[in-house]
């Protein structure tokens, strides 16, 4: 991690990748979103400065059908 973005999301992207290229049974790809919401504005994957003084700090994980976990 860079101190500028987060890892959850790198962390959720690198796990779904290690589970697609083994053989463990796995209904993926996966990948997760960061949502802030800072002044009224949403912000896709925000820095953690942005993050500052924010009114909303939301992750959405899911599948391109569903949604997994908020």
């Amino acid at each position: 991690a860079d101190k500028k973005n987060q890892a959850d999301g790198i962390a959720c992207l690198a796990a779904a990748a290690a589970l697609a290229v083994s053989d463990i049974p796995f209904g993926g790809p996966v990948s997760e979103v960061r949502v802030g919401r800072v002044n009224g504005r949403f912000i896709i994957n925000p820095t953690v400065d942005e993050l500052e003084g924010n009114d909303l700090d939301l992750i959405v994980a899911g599948t391109k059908a569903d949604i997994m976990m908020v």
